[in-house]
């Protein structure tokens, strides 16, 4: 699942600047690592200005492994 964006589309003139908003998709994905990017494109453009990456990681409930480590003596 991809982050959700609360705004799809901002107009700016020349210069200025806006605070977008991104939020992390529901806890409730399944378990695994999502990545992907955020593609900041110019109006009338399909070449992307900027991209942002984005990652995330759902554990799961069971361990795969358990590494113990101690010292003798």
């Amino acid at each position: 699942q991809a982050p959700i964006l609360w705004n799809r589309s901002v107009t700016l003139a020349a210069g200025a600047a806006a605070t977008l908003t991104v939020q992390a998709p529901p806890v409730r994905s399944t378990q695994g690592v999502y990545q992907g990017f955020i593609d900041v494109t110019a109006s009338g453009s399909t070449k992307a200005e900027a991209r942002i990456p984005w990652w995330f990681a759902v554990p799961s409930s069971t361990p795969t492994a358990i590494a113990l480590g101690w010292r003798a003596g």
